[in-house]
């Protein structure tokens, strides 16, 4: 028997469907690529990517702040800190490559950002891995920094994880990864300024958490060095 949370979670789910299917059902208005290009008007907010340069090559995630603010944002400041330079990707199958998990994991969370323009349709989707649930009245959260890229698609991960970027080019080098290469390099285009002042305060938050472990942007102080427990 569903709990109150879990219900909620899956009237959200149904919720999304119904409106994914309406979309699909619809014949004229407006299409999907006229509403994005009025929501980034609408937001001062232009065409954001990221390229990553691994040591197979190089592939382009196309982001979708329209859909996913909070993760666009999230995504592009780690970006901006370097904080995916020289990771390494340590879990690769036939669906999809996933970027491996760092020492100590920043504790702070982004929301369920689910859209029903983003599904697990096809290949190249981006979107973040889940963290584990804290007890069975919690639910599934998006990791704040560890995300896989799919080279297949995957139906049953709908409304699961949560997507935020598809690959727009590179799909080639994404299907060579293995477990054990790693990231060269990773840099945004566009300019990420808009969703910056949009979500200032939260990225200050987000910018504490990461310094507090370990991961501060270069020139800046790293986490404090705690005592050594005598227990």
């Amino acid at each position: 028997m569903m709990n109150a949370n879990q219900c909620n979670m899956t009237a959200v789910r149904l919720l999304l469907t119904v409106s994914l299917l309406a979309l699909v059902g619809c014949d004229g208005g407006t299409t999907g690529d006229e509403t994005v290009a009025l929501d980034q008007a609408d937001t001062g907010i232009g065409p954001l990517s990221v390229v990553m340069v691994t040591d197979k090559g190089e592939f382009e995630i196309m982001l979708h702040p329209e859909d996913t603010p909070r993760s666009a944002a999230n995504f592009c400041n780690l970006i901006t800190r370097g904080f995916y330079h020289n990771k390494d990707f340590t879990a690769a199958n036939s669906v999809a490559r996933t970027l491996g998990d760092t020492p100590r994991r920043p504790q702070y969370q982004i929301p369920q950002e689910f859209s029903p323009s983003l599904l697990f349709d096809k290949p190249g989707v981006v979107a973040w891995t889940s963290l584990p649930r804290a007890s069975e009245d919690s639910d599934y959260y998006p990791h704040p920094t560890r995300f896989f890229l799919t080279v297949g698609s995957q139906d049953v991960w709908n409304f699961q994880y949560v997507p935020f970027g598809t690959i727009v080019s590179g799909i080639e080098t994404v299907q060579n990864i293995k477990v054990g290469d790693w990231i060269k390099s990773a840099r945004v285009k566009g300019d990420p300024t808009p969703l910056f002042e949009q979500y200032a305060d939260e990225i200050e938050e987000w910018n504490r958490e990461l310094i507090r472990a370990g991961h501060g942007k270069p020139g800046e102080n790293s986490a404090p060095v705690l005592p050594i427990s005598s227990n």
